[in-house]
């Protein structure tokens, strides 16, 4: 059986055979010197400049990835006024200090999240802005203080105060994420809503169109409660109130269902 050939051993040939082509005239010095001062000078991102790899999103960029500006700013404006009227948050932030990721087909709704607003005042804020309506909030006790969800370890989200991802505009969870438990999306890295990105869609939804999200379904969230159950979010319309619940995380079903994500 043929020695595995090493990296280095790669390399060597390449440069030999690379050397062998310019001295013969079939490749430019001049290019391959640019290609070769590239990699000379960028030793961290020479594979994004030389176009062989895709460049990175960067939660630092000053601009909204073109294709998300016609979708997402009237939506930031709603938001804003969301966090003022709902959660007494006046600091929403200027579009250009906002990260948005790029926008994927079929993924048109945008939830914008402050990651230092805490899951207990955002259920406060929904308390207080559904109680007018003559609505409640309950909390399955068992799930422990709502400030100590914990996040599925494979979820991901920019490392800022403010961030915003992409869900499908669905009034249900995803149908297409029907009969998949936790553990199922865990496994495969999947993105999904955390509880408090579910809770911030309730309140964007109902002030925008009165009515409420998964009145036949739950939403399924990447978020733990204090013994590890995982929690899950519906509208209860016999008691008129939005549930916030827990589940197993081997538990699958019709009716729970994730809402999955365009993030980072």
């Amino acid at each position: 059986m043929a020695a595995e050939t090493s990296p280095f051993q790669t390399f060597t040939r390449l440069h030999s055979t690379i050397l062998d082509l310019v001295v013969g005239g079939s490749r430019k010095p001049e290019e391959v010197s640019r290609v070769l001062q590239v990699v000379k000078e960028h030793p961290d991102d020479y594979l994004v400049r030389l176009g062989l790899v895709p460049e990175p999103i960067a939660v630092s960029r000053d601009l909204l990835p073109a294709t998300s500006i016609p979708r997402a700013m009237p939506q930031l404006g709603v938001w804003k006024d969301v966090y003022e009227s709902w959660f007494g948050v006046t600091d929403f932030p200027n579009p250009p200090d906002l990260f948005v990721p790029v926008h994927r087909e079929g993924f048109d709704r945008l939830i914008v999240v402050k990651q230092t607003l805490a899951t207990s005042v955002i259920i406060a804020g929904l308390t207080r802005q559904l109680g007018k309506r003559g609505e409640k909030v309950w909390v399955n006790p068992d799930l422990g203080d709502p400030d100590q969800f914990t996040a599925g370890k494979w979820i991901t989200r920019p490392e800022t105060e403010w961030y915003a991802v992409w869900v499908r505009d669905y009034v249900e969870a995803d149908e297409e994420l029907a009969n998949v438990s936790f553990n199922q999306h865990r496994r495969v890295k999947r993105e999904i809503l955390l509880a408090s990105e579910r809770l911030l869609l309730e309140a964007f939804h109902v002030e925008t169109t009165g009515e409420h999200l998964d009145v036949s379904n739950w939403t399924l969230t990447a978020s733990r409660g204090a013994d590890g159950d995982v929690v899950g979010v519906y509208w209860y319309p016999g008691r008129r109130w939005l549930s916030v619940d827990w589940t197993g995380a081997g538990y699958r079903g019709a009716g729970l269902r994730a809402r999955e994500v365009v993030s980072c």
